[in-house]
């Protein structure tokens, strides 16, 4: 193991990680108190404890289909690595999210890395990334839509959260539009990125050196990766593969919460079902903070009390829901992180 590996470790940040948890905690004692604890007290006692484990295997369930989804952007741009150890990097991806800052650009940083030690074609595992995250994006973002359009027959609908959602979806078809563009118009997009490189190089005077270089290693980069991303498109199974657990990663999250429901009272129906979901993780998105954490909690509370669900059930199901769908990845993904790492 190189140097430069054995210090990747000093990036993770035990005061990030105690600053998540304080968020939680503050966001849960806020959650307590505006809930009435008595009436959170009372549900818990009542709890249906059998539904919670399933709320817990369905996570288990989540983090394979989740890797499953990683895997097939993978092979889709050719890449060769196992199911096994794809979902150890997915797992080590979970982990650095919440404790490296960067959020979610270090745990696709932490792919690419991996990628870069192994000897394989660090621009194709960029590319997968960028795939699995369209995907991702695409099948929540049919979710979000059908959640809108309750909340807006409702007359729930807020123009934050409006905003919001059309803030995603500008970002997901800015990418679409990118693979597009880097698919079927290879010069083009490398002539975009040039003038983008040389913007950067006016703007920031110690990157001017280097740009000729870069636009120079981008036509040769969009020329490689145009015949796969081509290829990629007439490839119809793994296009309905990656898709299948593209939906799933949102249909295993709502199972979730639906056994969360049943564990403190009664399933609250498809529609507040699907729009408590779909606002608290279109907050986790777009939050600032690491995973979403504080914004997250708020939204979804706040979404599944909107639509008539009682505060101490949303309080209960959001905050349950989130310690296992963030904390047992966290905890699981310290462990591969550290196995990946020796592994460099």
């Amino acid at each position: 193991m190189s140097g430069r590996a054995k210090d990747l470790p000093s990036l993770i940040s035990l005061p990030r990680l105690i600053y998540v948890l304080i968020l939680f905690f503050a966001a849960a004692a806020v959650a307590l108190h505006l809930g009435q604890t008595t009436a959170i007290r009372h549900t818990l006692q009542q709890s249906r404890w059998g539904w919670i484990a399933v709320a817990i295997l369905l996570q288990g369930l989540f983090l394979i289909n989740l890797s499953a989804l990683y895997h097939a952007a993978y092979r889709m741009v050719k890449l060769p690595v196992s199911f096994g150890y794809m979902f150890r990097l997915a797992m080590s991806a979970a982990f650095v999210s919440a404790v490296v800052p960067g959020g979610t650009i270090s745990g696709t940083g932490l792919l690419v890395y991996d990628a870069l030690r192994r000897g394989l074609d660090t621009a194709r595992a960029t590319l997968a990334n960028v795939i699995f995250f369209i995907f991702d994006y695409l099948a929540f973002l049919v979710i979000l839509f059908l959640a809108i359009f309750y909340l807006f027959g409702r007359g729930n609908l807020q123009p934050y959260e409006l905003a919001a959602a059309a803030l995603l979806a500008a970002g997901t078809g800015i990418l679409i539009f990118l693979l597009f563009l880097l698919g079927f118009k290879p010069t083009l997009f490398a002539a975009l990125a040039g003038r983008l490189s040389r913007i950067a190089g006016r703007l920031f005077r110690k990157l001017k050196p280097h740009t000729p270089g870069w636009e120079k290693k981008t036509e040769e980069i969009a020329g490689r990766l145009s015949a796969a991303l081509q290829a990629m498109v007439k490839n119809r199974p793994a296009l309905l593969r990656a898709a299948t657990h593209a939906m799933l990663v949102e249909g295993i999250g709502l199972l979730q919460l639906q056994a969360l429901f049943l564990a403190f009272g009664c399933g609250p129906g498809p529609g507040r079902l699907i729009t408590g979901y779909a606002v608290g993780v279109l907050f986790m998105i777009i939050s600032i903070t690491p995973q979403g954490v504080g914004l997250m909690e708020g939204a979804m509370t706040a979404a599944y009390a909107s639509t008539g669900v009682p505060l101490e059930q949303a309080v209960l199901v959001t905050f349950i829901y989130r310690a296992i769908s963030l904390w047992l990845p966290v905890l699981g993904g310290f462990i591969s992180f550290k196995r990946t790492v020796k592994q460099w």
